[in-house]
């Protein structure tokens, strides 16, 4: 993964840049831990927090709204970001060193090269454009961190991953559904309009 300050809104384009991510996606924020989230984020549901009880560190992310701090090109247009504590041992320690939040990009889509498995493939993937390249040993493909936001009878599914919708109903005895509405607009050429019966 790539990740920079995420509060230094030029180290976050530079990031955007080297992930290759478009103008339609955001990187996820990263926290050492649930407790320092409202260095990033506010408005925090208690829902939120019996999650976190359950599944923090670890692949749960959450869309809470950003505070003023966090670098704009992070969030989305309702003004949240995604934000979770990751699970890796090295990136938790790197978290508890640094004095901010980070932002962070997944390596493969960099340049269209294929994903990079060890440190030394992602320090030749990314020569010259980073200051850093810790080593965390081999890294394993798994699933993506699952996504949510809450509403205030039901708790809404962005992106599925490796937590399933029953395990997040088991801890909070919440609805849990799939999001109908997407987390960025559609454009104005893909709306979808109903049918209307031509006048006769």
């Amino acid at each position: 993964m790539l990740a920079c300050n995420a509060t230094d809104d030029t180290a976050v384009a530079r990031l955007k840049r080297l992930a290759g991510m478009g103008t339609q996606e955001r990187p996820e924020v990263f926290s050492p831990a649930f407790s320092q989230f409202l260095k990033a984020v506010y408005d925090i549901p208690a829902v939120c927090h019996a999650l976190a009880d359950r599944f923090s560190p670890g692949s749960l992310s959450y869309l809470l709204p950003a505070k003023a701090v966090v670098s704009a090109s992070l969030a989305y247009p309702d003004g949240k970001v995604a934000i979770r504590v990751p699970s890796h041992p090295l990136t938790l320690s790197l978290l508890d060193q640094c004095m901010f939040p980070l932002a962070v990009a997944p390596m493969p889509a960099l340049s269209g090269l294929s994903a990079a498995h060890s440190a030394s493939e992602a320090a030749m993937a990314v020569s010259g454009e980073v200051g850093y390249v810790l080593d965390g040993g081999a890294a394993s493909l798994g699933d993506d961190a699952t996504l949510v936001s809450f509403e205030p009878d039901a708790i809404l599914i962005h992106r599925r991953g490796s937590v399933t919708a029953r395990s997040i109903e088991a801890v909070t005895r919440m609805l849990v559904v799939n999001s109908i509405t997407p987390i960025l607009p559609l454009p104005e050429a893909a709306m979808v309009v109903p049918f209307k019966v031509p006048a006769r």
